[in-house]
């Protein structure tokens, strides 16, 4: 009788983990398509000086999470993301805003197969 308590708990332990995961992943990833969006009103409004905070910014932020979100899915597409970050960082740097427009956008693309595609992986999680 132990054992079968224990077994449910610990079913019931891993499936809202599971769902935690993917709550807090769809969270995240709509702060990030938010602060993108952010950016490219300030290139817009030829703000670039703010547009280039608010990429360090979320550079900045991308890092902070990265350890985290990296435990949950796979490392390639992660690193894809952040190489987007940096050269959208870059092209603002260097004026390049038809560049900036160009990554802005294959990161938000990104995001959103991130979104939509990933869930947890069992190799991760263990």
């Amino acid at each position: 009788m132990k054992r079968t308590f224990i077994a449910i708990f610990m079913l019931v332990f891993v499936i809202s983990f599971c769902v935690a995961e993917v709550i807090f992943l769809n969270n995240l990833i709509s702060e990030f398509k938010s602060d993108i969006e952010i950016t490219e009103s300030f290139v817009s409004n030829n703000k670039i000086e703010e547009a280039i905070k608010e990429n360090q910014k979320i550079i900045h932020d991308w890092k902070a999470k990265h350890n985290l979100i990296s435990t949950f899915i796979d490392h390639e597409p992660l690193g894809e993301i952040e190489t987007s970050f940096t050269i959208m960082k870059a092209s603002l740097e260097n004026d390049e805003k038809e560049d900036f427009a160009v990554e802005s956008q294959k990161a938000l693309v990104q995001l959103e197969q991130l979104n939509s595609t990933e869930l947890p992986l069992l190799g991760n999680i263990l």
